[in-house]
Formats: structure tokens, C-alpha cells, sequence
């Protein structure tokens, strides 16, 4: 089972609990309940403002001092409020925090057997039970998705995040990380699907699987001598339909910000109302379009199969590859069910 807080009497590593009103963000003016944790192992710098304002949680950490019966008593004192504020330190550092919420949030999904997808957000220091718990909703509900925190945090930092701002990431969509209450990021819309890449490298920059939008011609596969020159092949088309897609979300962007403007939207997103903008001008703390992307297992198990059969056992040739995808396997059934069997077993074994 996943570990609860079975003895609400235990002192926790939170040195701070009092009522406060949200002062930013989508929950700004809302009474709250500030739970503050001790412990963060980082040393945030402001630059002109100075080192972490809350020193005695980081730079000199002090020991907890409240228990989860303290959380309680404070809502027993306080019924109008209903939000929580958990700050710190860092709170995802204790796997005694993984809570109360996020275990009854589990058993509720699993008892109605929700259809639509669940993420939850992971991190080497999350606890070995709550992943677990995690996984199991496997066998009752549809699988779940899972963020990697170090991963995500980085990522968005790299994007230009502060690191707050980073830590407080949230999903959006279906596996979009995004800034939380401050960015307008267009996550949907533009996507690539990697196997129409390799449709364009195999059909010399005509796309086969839908419409009738054309690339460039990379040479004909059947003349590739090595595997590097269709890689190049795969690349010079990827290069392309990445510079298509970006400039399709761009135009995007444009008309969205002349013609389809959000002001309730605006009004929840920091940054709107303090530069007097809708969200689509441009307005929010964070922006960017995004592309996204698909099909990744399919061409990795494609370029496998590619690479193993035509230019390194060369027990399959190349004209007779092209000839199979142009009349989609059919009486090539023998090729297919080669191609896909050992291929799978190829990358098995080089991991």
C-alpha cells in the first residue's frame, strides 16, 4: 500500500503554518493556508534581490516544528478557507509529504474507472509506494503518464523559465509541460509525425499518407549506398518540415493575436493585466509556440529494421523495400513480419 501519514501527532519538516492571502497568480485575492517545509538543498540568487528570502528553510534550514494535526486545527479555525499554499524549502523533497490528497486522488480514479488520462509528476525523490500505487491503475483505468521533475525543471529553465517559476510547472493538453498561471504557450496546433518524414525520404519528398503538400527531393533511397547517406536524407526532410511548421505557427500566432483574443483568459495569466494586453499580444511572464511531435517508437523501430537488413546483414534490398511500402505490404507479407519481429529484438538488445 502507499504510505500514508499514519501518526498525525509526528512533527513534519514544516517550520511554518499561518493564513495569508494569494498575492499572485490565477489565485490571486483568495484567502490561504501557507504550509512552508524546510530543507531545500537550493541556493536561489535574485541578483538585486539578494540570496533566498526564506534563509531559515535552505541556506540554514531549520528542524520542523508542526504536525499534520497543526494543519488541521488551522481549517478547523479558519472554515472560509478552502485553498492551500504549499511553499518551502521544496516540498517534493519529502516523501513523508506525499500526502493524504494524493493518495485518496488514486483511489479515486481507480474506483470510477475514469476514461480520460491522469499525469502525475515523479522525481528521485519520490517514494517507491506512490509510484508503484501509480502503475497499478494499469489494471483499472487508462495508463497513466508520468513527468520526470529533473527533467521537466531543466527543460523549462532552459526555455527561459526562472527557477521557481520552473518547479511550479503543469500539464497542459495531453503531455505538454507549461508554465502554471503564467505563460501563454500554444502547445496544440503544429506537430510533425516522424514516419511522414520517413514516407518523404522513401517517396523522394511526395507525401503519400495525406494531402498534397510536397517537400524536396532528397535522391532516390534505392542509390544510397550506406545507412549515413539516408540518414542525411531523413534529416534534409525533417529540416524541412520543421522551417514549414514553424512558420505555420507563427502565422498562426498572428492571426490568433489580430482576430481571437481571450480577455477572461488574460485575467488569470501574470503579466496580462500589468501590461494592459490580451494573452495572444504577447503579454504573459512566459511565451513561445510550440511543435509538437509524433510516432517516435514507429521510425526508431523503422530505422532499425532499415539499418540492420538493407546496409549491414544486406539480406534485404533496398528496390525491393521501396516496392513492399509502395503497395503497403501486400504480398510482401513475409518481408513485413521480418522486418518487424527482429527489429524489435535488435533495438531490445542494444539497450
Amino acid at each position: 500500500m502507499l504510505k500514508r501519514i499514519e501518526d498525525y501527532s509526528k512533527v513534519l519538516p514544516i517550520v511554518e503554518v499561518y493564513t495569508a492571502v494569494q498575492s499572485e497568480g490565477s489565485r490571486q485575492g483568495y484567502p490561504t493556508i501557507v504550509v512552508r517545509t524546510s530543507g531545500c538543498t537550493h541556493r536561489c540568487y535574485f541578483g538585486e534581490g539578494g540570496w533566498c528570502d526564506s534563509w531559515y528553510t535552505s541556506i540554514h534550514p531549520e528542524k520542523g516544528k508542526y504536525t499534520f494535526n497543526d494543519i488541521i486545527k488551522m481549517y478547523d479555525e479558519n472554515p472560509h478557507i478552502t485553498e492551500m499554499m504549499l511553499t518551502g524549502g521544496s516540498p517534493t523533497m519529502h516523501p513523508s509529504l506525499v500526502n493524504e490528497l494524493t493518495h485518496l486522488f488514486i483511489e479515486g480514479i481507480k474506483n470510477t474507472k475514469l476514461a480520460t488520462s491522469v499525469s502525475f509528476r515523479i522525481s528521485e525523490k519520490s517514494p517507491p509506494e506512490y509510484i508503484r500505487k501509480t502503475v497499478e491503475l494499469h489494471r483499472d483505468t487508462n495508463g497513466p503518464a508520468y513527468f520526470n521533475d529533473e527533467i521537466a525543471v531543466k527543460t523549462l529553465m532552459n526555455d527561459g523559465y526562472a527557477l521557481e517559476a520552473a518547479r511550479d510547472y503543469c500539464l497542459v493538453g495531453c503531455v505538454e509541460p507549461n508554465g502554471s498561471g503564467d505563460t501563454f504557450g500554444a502547445t496544440g496546433g503544429s506537430k510533425i509525425y516522424f514516419p511522414t518524414v520517413l514516407d518523404l525520404v522513401f517517396n523522394r519528398g511526395v507525401i503519400t499518407f495525406f494531402g498534397n503538400f510536397d517537400t524536396i527531393d532528397t535522391g532516390d533511397p534505392v542509390e544510397f549506398t550506406t545507412f549515413d547517406e539516408f540518414m542525411d536524407a531523413y534529416n534534409k526532410q525533417m529540416d524541412y518540415m520543421v522551417a514549414v511548421c514553424a512558420k505555420a505557427t507563427n502565422i498562426r500566432d498572428d492571426i490568433w493575436a489580430e482576430f481571437y483574443h481571450n480577455p477572461l483568459i488574460s485575467c488569470t495569466i501574470d503579466g496580462c493585466i500589468e501590461n494592459a494586453a490580451d494573452e495572444t499580444k504577447g503579454s504573459a511572464l512566459y511565451n513561445f509556440g510550440a511543435i509538437g511531435a509524433g510516432g517516435l517508437g514507429t521510425v526508431v523501430d523503422s530505422l532499425a529494421a532499415i539499418k540492420k537488413f538493407v546496409y549491414e546483414e544486406k539480406s534485404i534490398e533496398m528496390k525491393d523495400l521501396v516496392k513492399a511500402i509502395q503497395h503497403n505490404f501486400k504480398g510482401y507479407e513475409e518481408l513485413r513480419q521480418k522486418l518487424g519481429k527482429n527489429a524489435r529484438n535488435t533495438i531490445t538488445k542494444s539497450r
